[in-house]
């Protein structure tokens, strides 16, 4: 998300080469500090371009942050222990999900990466193990919506910061919910597949 204050400007890219490309060049030309946000970032040539330029940028002097899904991706691997409460359906939540019509929308969502969730490359537990991994990202997401809202002090501006940040934590809301509602699908799938070794 992009916050709108008189500092900043939106450009959509709608081809992913011309997208990296830019991010590249406003790297190299980055004079004070880089912030950087990804759910998953992979070792492949995309990947090792950023973190060198990352890591060059960092021995130069600047601030370099990079965000929250490279963190969980270290720290999890997309594995999770299925039978953690945190990760057990509430009773309220059919409910919940019925009165969002969850059903009718779920499908036009994106999925930033498709591969981790191909049935065809993974098992339905390791797909289940995912989507842990997901909901936690896009609960931090969340909560961190509303970090710019500190920004409001000096800058002012409070229902411009407060709405961006809403915006945000809202859009995550949407993909947290996602991963809940579709969790206990796809643990129903490796339960048939494995019987014995899935609890979820």
């Amino acid at each position: 998300w992009s916050y709108f204050t008189q500092d900043n400007s939106l450009q959509i890219f709608t081809d992913g080469k011309e997208k990296f490309r830019s991010l590249f060049a406003d790297i190299e030309n980055a004079r004070h500090s880089i912030n950087v946000m990804y759910y998953i970032l992979k070792p492949d040539t995309t990947g090792r371009t950023l973190m060198r330029l990352l890591t060059q940028k960092a021995k130069e002097g600047l601030e370099v942050r990079l965000l929250v899904g490279r963190a969980y991706d270290h720290w999890m691997g997309n594995r999770a222990d299925l039978n953690r409460r945190w990760y057990q359906p509430r009773p309220w939540e059919g409910k919940l999900y019925r009165a969002l019509r969850v059903k009718s929308w779920k499908d036009h969502m994106p999925t930033f990466y498709p591969d981790e969730f191909s049935p065809e490359k993974h098992t339905w537990e390791e797909i289940a193990q995912t989507m842990c991994q997901s909901e936690l990202v896009h609960e931090t997401n969340i909560l961190m919506s509303f970090l710019p809202l500190a920004a409001a002090i000096p800058f002012g501006a409070f229902w411009v910061f407060f709405l961006t940040s809403l915006g945000g934590a809202l859009f995550d809301l949407s993909l947290v919910i996602l991963q809940r509602y579709n969790r206990p699908r796809v643990l129903r799938l490796a339960q048939r597949r494995s019987p014995r070794k899935v609890k979820g």
